[in-house]
């Protein structure tokens, strides 16, 4: 059943007539009959007495009452979604790299919620794969991620542009060369990483093993590591 037949079923039984019913409605008077014609066809009973004025048949009595809740559910959930009483209702998903929640969004929150203090927002950090994957399964609503050209079947929306850099100790003072890449570990996040995918090719471009990288848990443990003792020689891909 469509919303506007049952509009139109209510306005003629308010009006008790098809010819007042269209004048009101602002529109012709078979399509009036039609659309009442078409809900007796589709429940397969009259709902009208053709008299003057026109009456709701027992049939017509009940759909009556049916009608007038499936319309007022209708308006109802417009104004919900058309008033931002959906903020108060449920929260904003968002997924996010630890290196942008961490670096971006705190100032791009505090905008928005300055504009929207009733929207509520829910963060949840994971690579650039788990993301993608999230989003697409619903889990998500959005995502900030890394990626270099735009992903089908998604919206894509360019928010801004990071350099990946190399860090090193300090006692390097050029660009190494191979030989010191072979005998540098490189850290990185897990599997999924984007940054870690070209950190991955990077390798590649100098032929060195993929054995090279170490596996990070999160941005704070490779800082952490980069940092720790003079003895150790770590590389590491960070944004800045």
């Amino acid at each position: 059943m469509q919303l506007k037949s049952l509009e139109i079923f209510l306005k003629v039984l308010e009006c008790g007539s098809f010819s007042h019913a269209a004048v009101q409605m602002h529109t012709v008077q078979s399509n009036i009959t039609n659309h009442i014609k078409k809900l007796e066809d589709e429940l397969n009973c009259e709902l009208l007495s053709r008299q003057s004025p026109i009456r709701p048949t027992s049939a017509g009595q009940q759909l009556c009452h049916y009608a007038q809740q499936m319309i007022e559910l209708h308006q109802q959930a417009k104004f919900h979604f058309s008033n931002q009483t959906l903020c108060h209702d449920i929260s904003l998903k968002i997924g996010s790299m630890e290196t942008t929640a961490a670096t971006r969004l705190p100032r791009l929150f505090k905008s928005v919620l300055l504009q929207l203090p009733e929207l509520r927002l829910h963060l949840n950090t994971g690579t650039t794969r788990e993301l993608i994957d999230r989003v697409y399964t619903g889990d998500l609503d959005c995502a900030f991620i890394a990626s270099s050209q735009e992903l089908p079947d998604f919206y894509n929306l360019h928010a801004w542009t990071e350099h990946l850099v190399l860090i090193c100790p300090k006692e390097v003072t050029a660009f190494p060369d191979k030989k010191v890449l072979l005998n540098t570990p490189f850290l990185a996040i897990r599997q999924g990483c984007f940054y870690r995918k070209c950190i991955e090719s990077f390798l590649q471009r100098y032929d060195l093993p993929p054995s090279q990288l170490t596996e990070m848990g999160n941005l704070d443990a490779i800082l952490k590591l980069c940092s720790f003792r003079h003895g150790l020689r770590h590389i590491a891909a960070l944004l800045y």
